[in-house]
């Protein structure tokens, strides 16, 4: 479950029409969170009706991202202390459904200008409606990937910022 939110919050952002880039960013390598310089993801899963137990275990998890990226596919690996997920899309714009926690969710991966963006719909725990978008922007350096979460549950927006490091 709790990777599965983890998952969900790399999936998101909303349904953007895609802007061709000359060279989109390039998000391959290993990443890993930077737990301070990261805003808390407490006040979006509990919108979304996680237990306050499970909120606390995803705050507490160090995570790294195993990225392949080529063109306009994806492989991520997500590692943490808990459990490591698998998950393999295309930035295209196109809609995908995905089964998770026996809940269906649909998401879209797509450029636009500088940025990777994502949208998850579905049913959140709490069993309302949501969107999650999350923006995924990669520092002039190369160094620092920053991910824009915004939850929409019940007509309320919540947010949150995780900032990953390049390790490799």
């Amino acid at each position: 479950m709790i990777l599965r939110l983890l998952c969900l919050a790399w999936l998101c952002l909303a349904a953007l029409p895609t802007t061709a880039l000359a060279a989109p960013p390039d998000f391959t390598g290993t990443w890993q969170l930077d737990r301070k310089a990261s805003e808390s993801l407490d006040p979006i899963l509990k919108a979304q009706g996680v237990s306050y137990i499970k909120r606390k275990v995803v705050d507490g998890l160090s995570v790294t991202l195993e990225i392949q990226h080529s063109d306009s596919t994806f492989d991520v690996k997500v590692v943490t202390s808990r459990k490591t997920a698998q998950q393999k899309w295309v930035a295209d714009n196109t809609p995908r459904a995905e089964t998770r926690d026996g809940r269906e969710i649909t998401s879209r991966h797509a450029f636009v200008e500088d940025a990777l963006v994502s949208t998850a719909t579905g049913i959140a725990p709490s069993g309302d409606a949501f969107e999650m978008t999350t923006t995924r922007l990669i520092s002039e350096d190369g160094q620092t990937m920053t991910l824009k979460l915004a939850c929409e549950v019940d007509g309320k927006t919540t947010n949150a910022t995780r900032v990953f490091r390049r390790e490799s």
